[in-house]
């Protein structure tokens, strides 16, 4: 008697199902091998940067103008000085002075003699007494000085009488010759320096000085015996 007959196999349904087991069983493996991978990877590298730091630029400091000059180069003579010394003791003396530009203090020469002329002292411890001339504007006093006068439309007085100032004729003259850019004089000197003259009743010295320094750029308006 012949066997009895296999039905035929479903290959298809094996083959579907045979992965999915096969899978089940390998899926704890596969888990360990992901691990063990995982963890002998190589460390991701750290990355640093150093960041550059800027320096500030240092503002600079302003360069100081230089100062004006006292005398110029070639020697030519660019300031005047008239002025007129009154002594009213031993060593204290009130003085009429007047200084700039050479063309300015020329140009008003004749007032500044006019003025002169009318100065009078009635006591040595008293202001002078004076006319002021047509076109002059009178200021009050200041520091050192009992009365100042504009004489043109210039930015400060340019006449000065001033209070009672200390030092003897010969500190006083030279004083004022440094300050115009000429030498000192000594005292046998003197003389050729100064013109005496007379205000009603009282001596007096007058000067006439022409020097090279600059207008301005001194202490030309400083009284004798305070520069």
């Amino acid at each position: 008697m012949a066997p009895p007959k296999r039905p035929p196999t479903d290959l298809s349904r094996e083959t579907a199902i045979m992965p999915a087991k096969t899978f089940q069983r390998a899926w704890p493996w596969l888990g360990v091998c992901l691990l063990v991978s995982a963890g002998c990877s190589p460390p991701e590298e750290v990355r640093t940067y150093t960041a550059k730091r800027e320096t500030p630029t240092p503002t600079p400091l302003p360069t100081p103008a230089p100062e004006a000059p006292a005398a110029v180069a070639d020697g030519t003579d660019k300031s005047r000085m008239l002025g007129v010394i009154i002594p009213v003791g031993p060593n204290d003396s009130r003085y009429i002075k007047f200084s700039g530009a050479i063309d300015r203090v020329t140009a008003t020469e004749a007032k500044f003699n006019e003025f002169v002329a009318s100065v009078r002292l009635t006591n040595a411890k008293a202001i002078p007494t004076y006319k002021v001339p047509t076109g002059w504007t009178e200021n009050p006093p200041r520091q050192f000085v009992a009365k100042s006068f504009m004489v043109g439309p210039f930015e400060k007085p340019q006449v000065t009488l001033s209070d009672e100032i200390q030092g003897t004729l010969l500190a006083n003259v030279n004083r004022w010759r440094v300050e115009v850019g000429l030498k000192e004089v000594t005292e046998a000197e003197l003389p050729s320096s100064v013109t005496e003259i007379t205000l009603g009743d009282t001596k007096a010295y007058r000067i006439d000085f022409r020097g090279p320094a600059v207008p301005g750029a001194g202490r030309m308006g400083a009284p004798p015996g305070k520069n």
